[in-house]
């Protein structure tokens, strides 16, 4: 991906990437009720069917939000860096019957849509925007997307909140045990990490470590390193209007409560300003 995030690096998570998230649905139905925003009311004499909400999701991984946002009547567009992670995407999407939805292979900051496309809703979900590692392609994703916003439509990029701003000190090379996890094939999982945070570059160096647990008690362990950039309140409205957007909501959770310094999200919702 951007940075020092490659597709390769990637790849590396998407075996375990659902057992940890599959059954993530915290923010499912805010996204759900954004997109209801463009659907047309079915009008049962019209002779054309009602438009479909155009989603766009960046970063969209293992097809997390593609399945709920196509079975509510959404027509989307998935974006990954990962080949990995899209072949589970279109998995999922398969399993789930779902035709209303293309895969494409791309970092956020470099994906090739049609110059025609225009998307209702922008979704940079669940901290993706981290893996864009300078203000380059921080710059670089955002002017990329402008041209692809519909008039009406929104940007909305979900950061960490105040709670979960990295320290310093906690994170100092220390190994924590994240997780552990039943695997689909027998044995368990377990997820550690250890990261160092620079404050000044504001990135966080991170290494997942997954060992993977078999019942004869053999271990196979698979090293994810990867670098996260911490965004802040006010770095991000101007990113935003830099590129082109205003912003119109900022939320400090997915139940619409405000930001706060107890909150563990940063919820943007932005609409098409100026040009740059």
């Amino acid at each position: 991906m951007d940075g020092s995030n490659s597709s390769e690096a990637l790849d590396r998570f998407a075996a375990f990437y659902d057992l940890e998230y599959a059954d993530y649905n915290e923010d499912v139905s805010f996204y759900l009720n954004y997109a209801s925003i463009y659907r047309d009311e079915p009008d049962p004499q019209a002779s054309i069917q009602s438009r479909k909400p155009q989603i766009l999701e960046l970063g969209c991984g293992t097809g997390r939000l593609l399945v709920p946002l196509a079975r509510a009547g959404c027509e989307v567009v998935g974006v990954d860096a990962s080949p990995a992670m899209l072949a589970i995407a279109s998995d999922r999407l398969a399993a789930a019957g779902v035709s209303d939805c293309i895969p494409l292979t791309a970092e956020m900051s470099k994906a090739n849509l049609p110059a025609g496309y225009r998307a209702d809703l922008i979704i940079i979900a669940l901290n993706t925007f981290q893996y864009l590692t300078s203000m380059e392609a921080q710059i670089a994703t955002l002017r990329r997307l402008r041209p692809h916003l519909a008039e009406d439509g929104r940007l909305i990029i979900a950061l960490p909140g105040p709670t979960i701003w990295p320290d310093q000190e906690r994170l100092d090379n220390i190994l924590y045990l994240q997780g552990s996890f039943a695997a689909p094939s027998g044995g368990t999982v377990q997820k550690w990490f250890t990261a160092t945070y620079d404050p000044i570059s504001q990135l966080q160096a991170v290494t997942f470590i997954y060992d993977e647990i078999q019942s004869d008690g053999t271990l196979r362990r698979t090293l994810a390193p990867l670098t996260l950039r911490y965004t802040f309140r006010y770095e991000m409205e101007h990113l935003l209007a830099a590129c082109g957007y205003h912003l119109e909501r900022l939320y400090g959770s997915y139940e619409l409560d405000p930001l706060t310094a107890d909150s563990a999200h940063m919820i943007f919702v932005a609409q098409g300003g100026h040009e740059p």
